[in-house]
């Protein structure tokens, strides 16, 4: 019950409560252009690697502007960053009414990802100021939670409305959903004044500079990052090979969005529950183990996964992707939040996207290419391997023990 207690809590924070309501607006118009970015590529073309090209053009803003995503983030107000970032992504899905041709996709896609890169640094360096540090835990447990619980129908909803009313009703409602998110917006405030006058009369390098020095001083965050880039590796080409797994494997004939959504679906109902069992598993299992636990686990699934063509068999194992998706998501947040102080926050996420993105890029062409010459079976197969692999050897390397040691020193 003392998690209700503390949810309770977090209700009362009105700054919370706006943007959380912000992101669910948010997702849903984002979940739909989504899928029907997919569906338009699709139709337009036949091979499964532009499939994969369309999600390279959301990810190479990050490469190319993360590191000054994050330093905007800590040098001006991260709500207004929020907003505006909103506003043009507006204009930008509007744009995509009248795209026909691929390029036109691969263009506005790109602009699209440039300012989601912008909002995601700003977003995820204010959440921690609206909290105090003993609410981390609940208040990424909380904005788990709702995401998972909109997960549920989000994607079975975004592939009913891309299947039977068409692309162009996706794109219409993602519009309107960025103006009503970034209304919300507008009544957050923070008790926290974090951008720091000294910080800004520096150069762009010299900020640059002091973000990665930060991540090589502290162990925890280094051992994290390197995880995450070999997380990276075998995680992102999964999401686009599940359309061409479903597509090839189960379909049999049916509709590949509404199917594909059903399984996205079932992440939201193994959200809910690893939403709500993050705090209790983070103070029983320690966050670092926990994240290594995760990843062993989700690759025993995917391996599973590929080995069906069942849609029953496929719903049962998504749930228990949704549950790992949710846990790991809530460790890594908490244990970034914990190590970093305010006014480097952004510094650190927008090192996330350079560091990452390279490697995501790979995935997902390699992923996308191989699937062609052996199949998206294989793929997921070598995948979840690859996962098991990564958790283990996280487990034994010499340095777990002492990173091991250093978070529960923090913790205490």
């Amino acid at each position: 019950m003392s998690f209700l207690l503390e949810y309770r809590q977090l209700f009362k924070n009105r700054s919370i409560i706006l943007l959380l309501l912000s992101e669910v607006v948010n997702s849903i118009g984002s979940t739909l252009t989504f899928f029907a970015l997919i569906s338009q590529v699709m139709q337009i073309s036949d091979r499964d690697i532009h499939v994969g090209m369309v999600m390279m053009m959301e990810i190479i803003p990050a490469i190319l502007f993360g590191f000054i995503a994050g330093i905007l983030a800590d040098r001006l107000d991260r709500k207004w960053i929020m907003i505006v970032s909103n506003l043009i992504r507006a204009v930008i899905i509007s744009f995509l009414l009248f795209s026909t041709e691929l390029w036109h996709i691969y263009v506005l896609a790109f602009l699209d990802g440039t300012f989601a890169n912008f909002f995601q640094p700003a977003k995820r360096s204010l959440m921690p100021t609206l909290v105090k540090s003993e609410e981390y835990v609940t208040m990424n447990s909380l904005f788990s939670l709702v995401n998972s619980s909109l997960q549920i129908f989000r994607p079975a909803i975004s592939g009913l409305v891309v299947a039977f009313f068409g692309i162009k009703w996706a794109y219409g409602i993602d519009m309107i959903t960025f103006v009503i998110a970034s209304s919300l917006l507008l009544g957050i405030t923070s008790s926290k004044d974090i951008v720091k006058k000294t910080t800004v009369n520096k150069e762009l390098w010299q900020d640059f500079k002091i973000g990665i020095q930060y991540i090589l001083q502290k162990a925890i965050l280094k051992y994290i990052f390197v995880f995450q880039i070999f997380f990276t590796l075998v995680m992102s080409m999964q999401g686009a090979l599940t359309f061409l797994y479903v597509e090839r494997y189960m379909a049999n004939g049916g509709n590949v969005e509404q199917i594909t959504g059903y399984l996205f679906s079932m992440i939201g109902i193994g959200g809910i529950i690893g939403g709500v069992l993050s705090k209790w598993m983070i103070d029983r299992l320690g966050a670092i183990r926990l994240l290594l636990f995760t990843i062993i686990f989700d690759g025993a699934m995917v391996v599973w996964f590929s080995f069906t063509e069942t849609l029953g068999v496929a719903l049962f194992i998504w749930v228990f992707l949704g549950i790992i998706g949710a846990v790991s998501s809530v460790v890594i947040e908490t244990l970034i939040q914990q190590q970093v102080p305010e006014d480097l926050r952004g510094r650190i996420y927008g090192v996330t996207g350079p560091l990452t993105g390279p490697i995501s890029l790979l995935s997902i062409g390699s992923g996308t290419t191989l699937s062609q010459l052996v199949g998206p079976r294989v793929v997921f197969l070598a995948a979840g391997i690859g996962e098991i692999l990564l958790g283990t050897i996280g487990r034994v390397i010499p340095a777990y023990k002492k990173i091991e040691q250093v978070n529960k020193t923090d913790e205490r």
